[in-house]
């Protein structure tokens, strides 16, 4: 996210790099109905065994913007067929607001190229 206009709701996002810097998603806004930014925290695993190979935890920007390329980029195997597995799903294992989006039993992803 690069910044936001409230007034007209919607969110600018940057560009999308892969790992040699060539751009595989054009600067874009995305338009939303709600918007929750929420800041603070980090991750308590409880020493759950299998998370540090298993999971994407999100405790900084950082952590945010590899996970949303790991989707992106097993998004584009799924749909490219150049993936093992036929479709793409996500687990969202959390507390509070992260419980409530869990409920949500289909989230669509829009790929704006």
């Amino acid at each position: 996210m690069t910044g936001l206009d409230r007034q007209r709701k919607l969110v600018k996002v940057a560009p999308m790099l892969n790992d040699n810097g060539e751009v595989l998603i054009k600067e874009h806004e995305i338009q939303y109905d709600s918007l929750v930014l929420s800041v603070g925290g980090i991750t308590n695993d409880f020493g759950t065994p299998g998370v540090d190979q298993n999971c994407f935890l999100l405790n900084t920007p950082a952590d945010a913007e590899h996970l949303r390329k790991q989707i992106l980029l097993r998004a584009f195997q799924v749909v490219t067929g150049n993936s093992a597995v036929p479709k793409l799903r996500i687990g969202i294992v959390g507390g509070g607001a992260t419980v409530r989006m869990s409920h949500i039993p289909s989230i669509p992803i829009q790929l704006h190229v």
